[in-house]
């Protein structure tokens, strides 16, 4: 895979209205890796930024849905997605990415 699902998923956040543009020494897509698996990074830029229950995404990115669900609740555990609860069940979106957030390991993300 390379950095190419880095990039793709840059260029994802980079639309959003906070963007997240390229730099000349590439350290967005270091920080895109500190957080991101690749697998991870993949299945984030299926995610729509409107919250949908999992087994509208399982259809999008080739998944079971209860793979899918373990997947975006541990990705949604350590801040990488959004996650609402709409009763019994969860919905997840994409969200903006902002520089300066601290890792759920509880420190600073160092380069």
């Amino acid at each position: 895979m390379g950095d190419d699902v880095y990039i793709k998923l840059r260029d994802y956040l980079h639309g959003m209205p906070g963007g997240y543009p390229p730099t000349k020494s590439g350290v967005e897509i270091r920080i895109l890796k500190k957080l991101y698996k690749p697998e991870e990074a993949k299945l984030f830029c299926e995610l729509k930024t409107v919250p949908e229950p999992v087994e509208a995404i399982a259809g999008r990115c080739g998944l079971s849905e209860s793979e899918l669900a373990d997947k975006l609740e541990d990705m949604a555990k350590r801040g990488l997605v959004f996650r609402v609860r709409e009763g019994d069940r969860a919905l997840y979106k994409a969200f903006q990415f902002f520089i300066g957030i601290r890792s759920h390991c509880g420190g600073l993300l160092h380069f």
